[in-house]
Protein backbone atom coordinates (compact mmCIF):
# COMPACT_ATOMS: atom_id res chain seq x y z
CA UNK A 1 0.00 0.00 0.00
CA UNK A 2 3.08 2.29 1.00
CA UNK A 3 4.61 1.68 -2.18
CA UNK A 4 1.38 2.24 -4.16
CA UNK A 5 0.89 5.53 -2.39
CA UNK A 6 4.24 6.70 -3.51
CA UNK A 7 3.54 5.79 -6.92
CA UNK A 8 0.39 7.84 -7.03
CA UNK A 9 2.40 10.57 -5.08
CA UNK A 10 5.01 10.59 -8.02
CA UNK A 11 2.58 10.60 -10.46
CA UNK A 12 0.83 13.81 -9.74
CA UNK A 13 4.04 15.75 -8.66
CA UNK A 14 5.22 14.74 -12.37
CA UNK A 15 1.75 16.50 -13.55
CA UNK A 16 1.60 18.89 -11.61
CA UNK A 17 5.41 20.23 -12.90
CA UNK A 18 4.01 19.46 -16.55
CA UNK A 19 1.65 21.80 -16.08
CA UNK A 20 4.02 24.43 -14.37
CA UNK A 21 6.11 23.95 -17.56
CA UNK A 22 3.36 24.61 -20.04
CA UNK A 23 1.67 27.25 -17.88
CA UNK A 24 5.61 29.35 -18.22
CA UNK A 25 5.58 27.89 -22.39
CA UNK A 26 1.96 29.47 -22.77
CA UNK A 27 2.96 32.55 -21.09
CA UNK A 28 5.84 33.08 -22.84
CA UNK A 29 4.39 32.48 -26.29
CA UNK A 30 4.55 35.65 -28.60
CA UNK A 31 1.40 37.70 -29.12
CA UNK A 32 1.96 39.10 -32.71
CA UNK A 33 0.47 42.62 -34.13
CA UNK A 34 0.62 43.62 -37.53
CA UNK A 35 0.99 47.42 -37.24
CA UNK A 36 -0.24 49.50 -40.09
CA UNK A 37 1.83 52.64 -40.31
CA UNK A 38 0.47 54.14 -43.43
CA UNK A 39 2.63 55.58 -45.91
CA UNK A 40 6.33 54.88 -45.98
CA UNK A 41 8.72 57.64 -44.63
CA UNK A 42 5.99 59.84 -43.35
CA UNK A 43 5.87 61.41 -39.80
CA UNK A 44 2.54 58.73 -39.12
CA UNK A 45 4.72 55.87 -39.95
CA UNK A 46 7.59 57.13 -38.47
CA UNK A 47 5.71 57.26 -35.25
CA UNK A 48 4.54 54.13 -35.60
CA UNK A 49 8.35 52.74 -35.61
CA UNK A 50 9.09 54.94 -32.38
CA UNK A 51 5.91 52.96 -30.79
CA UNK A 52 6.64 49.23 -32.40
CA UNK A 53 10.64 49.30 -31.27
CA UNK A 54 9.90 50.44 -28.05
CA UNK A 55 7.18 48.18 -27.07
CA UNK A 56 9.39 45.24 -29.03
CA UNK A 57 12.52 46.16 -26.96
CA UNK A 58 10.70 46.10 -23.12
CA UNK A 59 7.61 43.64 -23.57
CA UNK A 60 8.77 40.22 -22.89
CA UNK A 61 5.43 38.95 -25.24
CA UNK A 62 4.29 41.13 -27.73
CA UNK A 63 5.83 42.02 -31.14
CA UNK A 64 4.38 44.45 -33.11
CA UNK A 65 5.18 44.64 -36.80
CA UNK A 66 4.91 47.62 -38.79
CA UNK A 67 4.00 47.77 -42.05
CA UNK A 68 3.46 50.59 -44.94
CA UNK A 69 0.01 51.38 -46.16
CA UNK A 70 -2.51 53.88 -47.55
CA UNK A 71 -3.31 57.07 -45.19
CA UNK A 72 -5.57 57.38 -42.20
CA UNK A 73 -8.78 57.69 -43.65
CA UNK A 74 -8.14 53.71 -45.12
CA UNK A 75 -6.39 52.47 -41.97
CA UNK A 76 -9.64 51.63 -40.38
CA UNK A 77 -11.08 49.28 -43.27
CA UNK A 78 -7.60 47.23 -42.90
CA UNK A 79 -8.36 46.60 -39.49
CA UNK A 80 -12.23 45.59 -40.14
CA UNK A 81 -11.27 43.41 -42.65
CA UNK A 82 -8.72 41.56 -40.45
CA UNK A 83 -6.03 42.64 -42.47
CA UNK A 84 -3.88 44.07 -39.56
CA UNK A 85 -4.86 44.26 -35.64
CA UNK A 86 -3.47 47.95 -35.12
CA UNK A 87 -2.92 50.90 -37.22
CA UNK A 88 -2.16 54.29 -37.23
CA UNK A 89 -5.40 56.86 -37.67
CA UNK A 90 -6.71 59.73 -37.39
CA UNK A 91 -9.88 61.61 -36.35
CA UNK A 92 -11.20 62.53 -39.65
CA UNK A 93 -10.60 58.59 -40.55
CA UNK A 94 -12.50 57.19 -37.34
CA UNK A 95 -14.94 59.78 -38.22
CA UNK A 96 -16.22 58.72 -41.46
CA UNK A 97 -15.29 54.83 -40.82
CA UNK A 98 -17.47 54.21 -37.75
CA UNK A 99 -20.26 56.73 -39.01
CA UNK A 100 -20.36 55.11 -42.27
CA UNK A 101 -20.05 58.50 -44.74
CA UNK A 102 -17.85 58.82 -47.43
CA UNK A 103 -15.60 56.46 -48.85
CA UNK A 104 -17.96 54.72 -46.07
CA UNK A 105 -21.15 55.08 -47.24
CA UNK A 106 -23.43 52.83 -45.48
CA UNK A 107 -20.64 50.26 -44.47
CA UNK A 108 -19.71 51.71 -41.11
CA UNK A 109 -16.75 50.03 -39.34
CA UNK A 110 -18.42 48.33 -36.24
CA UNK A 111 -14.62 46.92 -35.12
CA UNK A 112 -12.50 50.11 -34.97
CA UNK A 113 -11.28 51.01 -31.33
CA UNK A 114 -9.22 53.86 -30.22
CA UNK A 115 -6.02 52.83 -28.47
CA UNK A 116 -4.27 56.29 -27.58
CA UNK A 117 -3.87 59.91 -29.14
CA UNK A 118 -0.09 60.43 -30.09
CA UNK A 119 -0.10 63.47 -31.48
CA UNK A 120 -2.42 66.24 -33.34
CA UNK A 121 -1.84 67.61 -36.92
CA UNK A 122 -1.90 71.24 -36.72
CA UNK A 123 -2.45 73.56 -39.76
CA UNK A 124 0.45 76.22 -39.84
CA UNK A 125 0.78 79.07 -42.25
CA UNK A 126 5.16 79.51 -42.09
CA UNK A 127 6.98 82.19 -44.13
CA UNK A 128 10.68 83.69 -43.45
CA UNK A 129 10.65 86.97 -41.19
CA UNK A 130 11.95 89.24 -44.44
CA UNK A 131 8.66 88.46 -45.99
CA UNK A 132 7.15 90.71 -43.53
CA UNK A 133 3.58 87.99 -43.57
CA UNK A 134 2.55 87.66 -40.29
CA UNK A 135 -1.17 87.46 -41.09
CA UNK A 136 -3.94 85.79 -43.28
CA UNK A 137 -4.87 89.74 -44.95
CA UNK A 138 -0.48 89.62 -45.66
CA UNK A 139 -1.22 86.85 -47.43
CA UNK A 140 -2.87 88.85 -50.50
CA UNK A 141 -0.42 88.82 -53.54
CA UNK A 142 2.07 86.36 -52.33
CA UNK A 143 2.63 82.63 -54.05
CA UNK A 144 1.94 80.20 -51.22
CA UNK A 145 3.12 76.37 -51.55
CA UNK A 146 0.72 73.90 -50.32
CA UNK A 147 2.76 70.58 -50.84
CA UNK A 148 1.19 68.22 -53.80
CA UNK A 149 -2.21 67.82 -55.47
CA UNK A 150 -2.95 64.53 -54.53
CA UNK A 151 -2.48 64.96 -50.86
CA UNK A 152 -5.74 65.57 -48.53
CA UNK A 153 -3.31 67.92 -46.51
CA UNK A 154 -3.00 70.43 -49.61
CA UNK A 155 -6.58 69.91 -50.68
CA UNK A 156 -7.77 71.07 -46.85
CA UNK A 157 -5.43 74.18 -46.79
CA UNK A 158 -6.50 74.84 -50.43
CA UNK A 159 -10.27 75.08 -49.50
CA UNK A 160 -9.21 77.01 -45.81
CA UNK A 161 -7.73 79.58 -48.05
CA UNK A 162 -10.85 80.17 -50.24
CA UNK A 163 -13.28 79.95 -47.01
CA UNK A 164 -10.96 83.19 -45.98
CA UNK A 165 -11.15 85.24 -48.97
CA UNK A 166 -7.95 84.69 -50.84
CA UNK A 167 -9.21 83.13 -54.01
CA UNK A 168 -8.17 85.62 -56.61
CA UNK A 169 -6.37 87.87 -54.01
CA UNK A 170 -3.31 84.89 -53.42
CA UNK A 171 -1.54 82.54 -55.60
CA UNK A 172 -0.99 78.97 -54.44
CA UNK A 173 0.70 76.01 -55.92
CA UNK A 174 0.12 72.41 -54.69
CA UNK A 175 3.37 70.58 -57.12
CA UNK A 176 5.28 69.25 -54.80
CA UNK A 177 5.68 67.42 -51.65
CA UNK A 178 5.78 68.24 -48.10
CA UNK A 179 9.92 68.24 -48.20
CA UNK A 180 9.93 69.98 -51.51
CA UNK A 181 7.89 72.71 -50.08
CA UNK A 182 10.78 73.65 -47.52
CA UNK A 183 13.10 73.81 -50.42
CA UNK A 184 10.97 76.20 -52.31
CA UNK A 185 10.69 78.50 -49.53
CA UNK A 186 14.54 78.38 -48.91
CA UNK A 187 15.31 79.44 -52.82
CA UNK A 188 12.17 81.86 -52.44
CA UNK A 189 9.61 80.50 -55.13
CA UNK A 190 7.12 80.55 -52.01
CA UNK A 191 6.55 83.59 -49.92
CA UNK A 192 4.64 81.40 -47.65
CA UNK A 193 3.78 77.52 -47.29
CA UNK A 194 0.38 76.02 -45.18
CA UNK A 195 0.45 72.82 -44.29
CA UNK A 196 -0.99 70.96 -41.49
CA UNK A 197 1.42 68.11 -39.95
CA UNK A 198 1.98 67.21 -36.33
CA UNK A 199 4.15 68.99 -34.63
CA UNK A 200 7.45 69.57 -34.43
CA UNK A 201 8.22 69.32 -38.46
CA UNK A 202 11.28 68.10 -39.89
CA UNK A 203 10.58 70.64 -42.79
CA UNK A 204 9.89 73.22 -40.26
CA UNK A 205 13.06 72.46 -38.39
CA UNK A 206 15.04 72.51 -41.09
CA UNK A 207 14.09 76.08 -41.95
CA UNK A 208 14.35 77.73 -38.36
CA UNK A 209 17.72 76.10 -38.84
CA UNK A 210 18.69 78.39 -41.79
CA UNK A 211 16.29 81.71 -41.30
CA UNK A 212 14.23 83.23 -39.03
CA UNK A 213 10.51 81.95 -39.47
CA UNK A 214 7.27 83.55 -38.43
CA UNK A 215 4.27 81.30 -37.48
CA UNK A 216 0.02 82.04 -37.39
CA UNK A 217 -2.60 79.65 -37.59
CA UNK A 218 -6.32 80.12 -38.36
CA UNK A 219 -8.43 81.38 -35.63
CA UNK A 220 -11.76 84.03 -34.64
CA UNK A 221 -14.80 83.70 -37.58
CA UNK A 222 -12.07 82.13 -40.31
CA UNK A 223 -11.48 79.33 -38.03
CA UNK A 224 -15.04 79.15 -37.33
CA UNK A 225 -15.55 79.10 -41.41
CA UNK A 226 -13.06 75.74 -41.49
CA UNK A 227 -14.43 74.01 -38.85
CA UNK A 228 -18.49 74.27 -40.20
CA UNK A 229 -17.14 73.46 -43.64
CA UNK A 230 -15.24 70.35 -42.23
CA UNK A 231 -18.23 68.53 -40.76
CA UNK A 232 -16.27 67.30 -37.57
CA UNK A 233 -13.05 66.38 -39.41
CA UNK A 234 -11.41 69.20 -38.30
CA UNK A 235 -11.71 71.51 -34.90
CA UNK A 236 -9.63 74.22 -32.81
CA UNK A 237 -6.35 73.28 -32.17
CA UNK A 238 -3.84 74.90 -30.07
CA UNK A 239 0.18 74.53 -30.73
CA UNK A 240 2.31 75.07 -27.79
CA UNK A 241 4.76 78.20 -27.71
CA UNK A 242 8.32 77.40 -28.28
CA UNK A 243 7.78 74.65 -30.12
CA UNK A 244 9.55 76.41 -33.22
CA UNK A 245 12.58 79.04 -32.36
CA UNK A 246 11.00 82.93 -32.93
CA UNK A 247 7.58 81.70 -31.45
CA UNK A 248 7.61 82.52 -27.96
CA UNK A 249 3.42 82.50 -27.75
CA UNK A 250 0.95 79.74 -28.40
CA UNK A 251 -1.04 79.39 -31.92
CA UNK A 252 -4.55 79.19 -32.47
CA UNK A 253 -5.63 76.99 -35.33
CA UNK A 254 -7.15 73.99 -36.56
CA UNK A 255 -6.06 70.29 -36.79
CA UNK A 256 -7.23 66.89 -35.97
CA UNK A 257 -6.38 64.36 -33.64
CA UNK A 258 -3.42 61.51 -35.29
CA UNK A 259 -4.09 58.15 -33.50
CA UNK A 260 -3.72 54.59 -33.22
CA UNK A 261 -6.59 52.27 -33.28
CA UNK A 262 -6.94 48.79 -32.96
CA UNK A 263 -9.58 45.99 -33.71
CA UNK A 264 -12.07 45.62 -31.00
CA UNK A 265 -10.82 42.07 -30.64
CA UNK A 266 -7.53 42.65 -29.43
CA UNK A 267 -7.29 41.56 -25.64
CA UNK A 268 -7.25 44.70 -22.76
CA UNK A 269 -4.19 43.24 -21.35
CA UNK A 270 -2.92 43.87 -24.56
CA UNK A 271 -3.94 47.36 -25.00
CA UNK A 272 -2.97 48.40 -21.32
CA UNK A 273 0.84 46.55 -21.68
CA UNK A 274 1.49 49.13 -24.66
CA UNK A 275 0.22 51.73 -23.21
CA UNK A 276 1.98 51.14 -19.95
CA UNK A 277 5.21 50.99 -21.93
CA UNK A 278 5.40 53.68 -23.54
CA UNK A 279 4.12 55.44 -19.95
CA UNK A 280 6.76 53.99 -18.15
CA UNK A 281 9.59 55.16 -21.06
CA UNK A 282 7.99 58.51 -22.02
CA UNK A 283 10.99 60.19 -22.81
CA UNK A 284 12.26 57.71 -24.86
CA UNK A 285 9.09 57.57 -26.98
CA UNK A 286 9.65 61.20 -27.03
CA UNK A 287 12.54 61.28 -27.77
CA UNK A 288 12.38 58.97 -30.42
CA UNK A 289 9.38 61.26 -32.18
CA UNK A 290 8.98 64.22 -30.39
CA UNK A 291 5.24 65.06 -31.23
CA UNK A 292 3.90 62.46 -29.22
CA UNK A 293 5.05 64.80 -26.26
CA UNK A 294 2.31 67.09 -26.73
CA UNK A 295 -0.73 64.79 -26.01
CA UNK A 296 0.54 61.48 -24.66
CA UNK A 297 -0.67 62.52 -21.16
CA UNK A 298 -3.29 64.87 -21.92
CA UNK A 299 -6.08 62.78 -20.64
CA UNK A 300 -8.65 65.35 -21.75
CA UNK A 301 -7.34 64.50 -25.37
CA UNK A 302 -7.40 60.95 -25.14
CA UNK A 303 -10.63 60.86 -23.54
CA UNK A 304 -11.85 62.51 -26.73
CA UNK A 305 -14.28 60.07 -28.37
CA UNK A 306 -14.77 59.60 -31.79
CA UNK A 307 -14.28 55.89 -32.44
CA UNK A 308 -14.97 53.93 -29.09
CA UNK A 309 -12.35 53.76 -26.95
CA UNK A 310 -11.56 50.33 -26.44
CA UNK A 311 -11.83 48.80 -22.96
CA UNK A 312 -7.88 48.84 -21.80
CA UNK A 313 -7.52 52.38 -23.29
CA UNK A 314 -10.87 53.38 -20.79
CA UNK A 315 -8.76 51.26 -17.90
CA UNK A 316 -5.57 53.38 -18.43
CA UNK A 317 -6.99 57.01 -18.68
CA UNK A 318 -8.61 56.29 -15.16
CA UNK A 319 -5.58 54.11 -14.13
CA UNK A 320 -4.37 58.22 -14.31
CA UNK A 321 -6.86 59.84 -12.70
CA UNK A 322 -8.86 60.88 -16.46
CA UNK A 323 -12.17 60.52 -16.39
CA UNK A 324 -14.48 59.27 -19.76
CA UNK A 325 -17.70 59.83 -20.39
Amino acid sequence: MLKKGLSVLMVLIVLSFIVLISNSVLAQEKVRLKFAGCIEGGGTYRSALAISEIVNKYSKRLELSVQSSPGTLETPRMLEAGMVQMAQGSSSGEMISTDGTGTYEGKPAKLVRRMLVWGQAVYLIFSPATKNITSIEDLAGKKIGLGASTSPTGKTAEKALELMGLEGRAKWYNNTSATELGERIKDGMYDAGFYGVAQPWSVLLDLTSRMKMNFFGVSGENLDKVVKWSKGRYFPVEMPANVYPNQPNSIQTFGTLQTTIVRSDVPDDVVMEILDILDNHFEEFRNAYPPAGITYHDFKTQAKEIAPLHPGTIAWIKKHGGTVK
